[in-house]
C-alpha cells in the first residue's frame, strides 16, 4: 500500500475537541493560537466548525514545545516559517545557552533554599550552643545606610547580580564601639549583602576570611545583641583572645516578629591562648 502523502498529512479530519484531548490543552488555548495565526485549521463554511490535519497537529506540537521553553508567541512564527537551516542552528544554540542559564539559576536557588533550611535546623538543634568553625569566607557586596536620615538609596550595590542575596541574607561587620554604645555608634559598621559565585574582579565585591571563629545562632531581638556578644566574650576570655570585629549574618528571609527577632549567626574571630 502506497501512502498518499498529501491526503495523509493535509486532509482536515480532527475536531477541536479531539485535538485538545490529545494534547491536553483547553479550547481557549487552541483558539488563541489560531487568533495569533500560529495555526490555521480548515473551517467548514456550513457549520463553522474547525477541522485539523496531521500537518496542523505537527505545527501545534512545535508551538507547545516552544511555549514550554518560554518562547514568546510573537517570536514563534519566525521559527515556524523559517526555511534556512543555519537560522535553525542559531536558534537552537541560543535556546541551549538559555537553558544552561536557567539550570544555573535554579541550582543557585536550590542552594539558597537548602542553606536557609539548614539555618532553621541549626537554630532548632543548636540554639544558644557555641560552635568552633574554621576557614570561614564571607563574600559580599558592600552597601551603605544613612542611619541618621534613614536613607536607603545607597544600600543597593553598584553592581546588582541575580546571585546577590541582598534582600534575604545580610552581613554586618561591627566593632567594639557599636557594642559599647548599644548599637548607637555605626561609624565603622560595614553593611553588605552576601552573594555567591561572583567574580572577584567585580567592582564592589569584598571578601573577608576568618581562620577560626566562635559562632552562636540566636533568635533574640537586635537590642539584645550587644549584651549577647559581651557575655559571649566574657564566657570564653580564659580560652581565647577575641578580635575587635564581630560578624553578624542576619537572615531577613524569615522576617520574624516585625523584622526584629531574626535568626542571626554571630561570628567572633578568635585566637587560642597559649
Amino acid at each position: 500500500m502506497t501512502l498518499d502523502r498529501e491526503k495523509y498529512f493535509f486532509t482536515p479530519r480532527y475536531t477541536r475537541g479531539q485535538v485538545c484531548k490529545v494534547f491536553g490543552i483547553t479550547k481557549d488555548t487552541l483558539r488563541h493560537y489560531e487568533e495569533c495565526s500560529l495555526i490555521k485549521p480548515y473551517e467548514n463554511k456550513k457549520n463553522k466548525y474547525k477541522y485539523y490535519s496531521i500537518a496542523d497537529l505537527e505545527i501545534l506540537s512545535v508551538i507547545l514545545f516552544l511555549r514550554s521553553i518560554d518562547i514568546p508567541i510573537i517570536e514563534i512564527p519566525k521559527f515556524i516559517e523559517c526555511r534556512d537551516i543555519n537560522e535553525y542552528g542559531n536558534f537552537l544554540d541560543a535556546q541551549i545557552n538559555e537553558a544552561i542559564n536557567k539550570i544555573n539559576y535554579w541550582n543557585n536557588i536550590k542552594e539558597i533554599l537548602c542553606y536557609l533550611k539548614n539555618t532553621v535546623d541549626d537554630y532548632k538543634n543548636l540554639s544558644h550552643k557555641v560552635r568552633i568553625l574554621e576557614d570561614i569566607t564571607f563574600k559580599f557586596k558592600v552597601a551603605q545606610f544613612d542611619y541618621q536620615n534613614y536613607d536607603i538609596e545607597k544600600m543597593v550595590p553598584d553592581v546588582v547580580s541575580n546571585l546577590s542575596l541582598s534582600h534575604i541574607i545580610k552581613l554586618k561587620i561591627i566593632d567594639n564601639s557599636w557594642i559599647l554604645s548599644n548599637r548607637e555608634d555605626t561609624t565603622h559598621m560595614i553593611v553588605g549583602s552576601l552573594c555567591k559565585n561572583v567574580q572577584n574582579v567585580e567592582k564592589d565585591i569584598c571578601i573577608h576570611k576568618l581562620p577560626v571563629a566562635l559562632m552562636l545562632t540566636t533568635l533574640e531581638p537586635l537590642e539584645k545583641i550587644p549584651k549577647i556578644i559581651t557575655e559571649f566574650r566574657e564566657s570564653y576570655k580564659g580560652d581565647y583572645e577575641f578580635e575587635e570585629k564581630t560578624y553578624i549574618v542576619e537572615h531577613t528571609f524569615f522576617n520574624i516578629f516585625n523584622q526584629d527577632a531574626l535568626i542571626r549567626n554571630i561570628y567572633l574571630p578568635i585566637v587560642a591562648k597559649k
